[in-house]
């Protein structure tokens, strides 16, 4: 059973690092594309903008996310059932 633990651990470890590297990016995307519009006099309009993306778009985002890993399970689980079947 440990090595099993260990797996989840590190996929843990592996989505947890991936999650964070996407958000950093979102984040610096978001900050230049700030800078940018200020720049131009669009700060107000880079404020609504960036409250777009972290208020629609990266919850939209997770949320896809959470239903692709629950497809990815329950297909899982049917080829676990498969694999049953198959040793009786």
């Amino acid at each position: 059973m440990a090595p099993k633990r260990q797996n989840r651990g590190g996929l843990k470890s592996r989505l947890d690092q991936a999650f964070s590297q996407a958000s950093r990016k979102v984040e610096a995307a978001g900050k230049k594309l700030g800078r940018s519009l200020e720049d131009q006099g669009l700060d107000k309009d880079a404020e609504n903008i960036i409250s777009y993306l972290n208020d629609e778009v990266v919850p939209a985002i997770r949320s896809h996310s959470t239903q692709a890993l629950r497809t990815a399970a329950g297909k899982l689980a049917q080829f676990a059932d498969y694999m049953d079947r198959q040793r009786r």
